[in-house]
């Protein structure tokens, strides 16, 4: 796993996310590819070297936070915790660069890989613009050994 802003690596995500998300959950293209690409710091799993999952992370606003964003892993890959080790190791890089508060919108059938990571449930169930039921989830990077 490793952060990349490199345009060659940025299409092998947006790759995976075209697979998973609008071939699979017919996400429109416009809403998953919502123009801050290049904004956003990808992060990438390889596996036997293959680049199986992907995250984007923004970081808004508010001070000392970060947004985990567009969570994928390419479907003959999952079930293997690919996801789980891809948000810990996320996890770990953003404590080291003194993000104090990760928070993400999930789809509402991930919610126990989230949990599971240690997030937590801070909002209602909602539709997205996808049409895809989500929840508000965070968690506070301070004290917090990963």
């Amino acid at each position: 796993m490793f952060p990349t802003d490199k345009a060659e690596e940025i299409k092998k995500a947006l790759d995976i996310r075209k697979q998973v998300f609008q071939n699979e959950q017919h996400v429109k293209k416009e809403i998953d590819f919502d123009g801050l690409e290049y904004e956003s710091l990808h992060m990438i799993y390889e596996y036997d070297g293959i680049y199986v999952a992907t995250l984007r992370i923004r970081f808004p606003e508010e001070a000392n936070s970060a947004q985990i964003e567009r969570v994928a892993v390419l479907k003959q890959y999952r079930n293997r915790n690919f996801a789980t080790r891809l948000l810990e190791q996320t996890l770990k890089y953003l404590k080291s660069i003194h993000i104090k508060k990760a928070y993400l919108f999930a789809q509402l059938k991930a919610k126990n890989l989230y949990l599971k990571t240690g997030f937590q449930v801070v909002g209602d169930i909602f539709v997205a613009e996808s049409g895809i039921p989500h929840i508000r989830m965070e968690m506070s990077l301070e004290n917090k050994e990963i």
